[in-house]
């Protein structure tokens, strides 16, 4: 159980500290864009292949970082659960107990209360 619960808290640091949101959010406009593209009237079709083209590239480069960012947060979480069958840890009788994963909860839930009362005490103003 420890194993995962320092996992998890590893995995949303990793978040915390990540530009996850942005490259997802950096997805969602290439991806509007795109969309403006096609739907534009009075222009060639040939030009919107073009244009599709090239908004092509950007949405294919958004969203492998995006993936990746995404995969490099997921990384601890599956390395115990990986570990976990090699050695046994408790760590998957502990996901699906729902005593120990509320246990989990409520710890994750305090420390991401703390972080951020700390993060707003120790601002300079």
């Amino acid at each position: 159980m420890i194993g995962l619960l320092l996992a998890i808290l590893l995995a949303l640091e990793l978040f915390r500290r990540l530009p996850v949101l942005i490259s997802f959010r950096r997805l969602a406009f290439w991806g509007a864009r795109s969309t403006v593209v096609l739907r534009r009237r009075g222009v060639s079709e040939w030009a919107k292949e073009r244009a599709m083209r090239l908004l092509s590239h950007g949405l294919l480069a958004s969203s492998a970082c995006a993936g990746s960012l995404l995969a490099m947060v997921a990384a601890p979480i599956v390395a115990v659960l990986a570990l976990d069958l090699l050695v046994d840890l408790g760590v998957r009788a502990a996901w699906f107990d729902w005593h120990k994963r509320l246990w989990i909860v409520m710890i994750c839930l305090t420390y991401a209360i703390i972080r951020w009362q700390f993060r707003h005490r120790l601002q300079p103003r």
